[in-house]
């Protein structure tokens, strides 16, 4: 017993040397957040903004909120609830570029009580996976807008017609 003792002994003294060299050439990934809390300086660093990615009507997406919701699963079969993959949009309209009041107005004729005075709420269930219905949302901010730009120029040229009139009268309320 005292000679197993002895082996055992030397071997750690073996293994604790060996660790002692690998100490001194270790360098923590953390050592410069080690040393500015050593040095009292604060170690949050800034965090930079993602660069802006717009969409084809001028929306900056890292503005754009989307909401889901999910149910659990069911034991029978589909599975999944209704609703499952409902996508819902939400933009304020700070952030929406468009420029006159007339582009507005038609907009608020286009999307309906969608829009209140502070934000656009579009909401999509078309498809099966939750990824298409941002994407067709995204598509559908962008047709909506692009939309509202092109009738507002069209207005301006007296291509249409007796609704600039009516178009003019729901600005004006907007105003109020």
């Amino acid at each position: 017993v005292p000679s197993s003792q002895t082996v055992s002994s030397s071997s750690s003294a073996v293994i604790d040397a060996t660790a002692d060299a690998a100490d001194k050439d270790y360098v923590s990934p953390y050592k410069d957040l080690f040393d500015l809390m050593e040095q009292g300086k604060p170690i949050m660093r800034e965090i930079e903004a993602d660069p802006p990615n717009y969409t084809k009507s001028g929306v900056d997406q890292n503005l754009i909120r989307y909401k889901t919701t999910h149910y659990g699963h069911l034991v029978l079969p589909p599975h999944v609830m209704k609703w499952e993959h409902r996508v819902t949009m939400i933009l304020d309209v700070k952030d929406i570029p468009l420029e006159k009041p007339e582009e507005f107005a038609i907009m608020k004729e286009i999307v309906g009580q969608r829009m209140t005075q502070h934000r656009l709420q579009i909401s999509s269930n078309e498809f099966g996976s939750r990824i298409e219905n941002k994407r067709h949302l995204v598509s559908m901010l962008d047709r909506i807008i692009l939309g509202a730009r092109r009738l507002a120029a069209e207005m301006e040229d007296g291509g249409a017609g007796g609704n600039k009139k009516q178009i003019e009268a729901k600005t004006d309320k907007l105003d109020e």
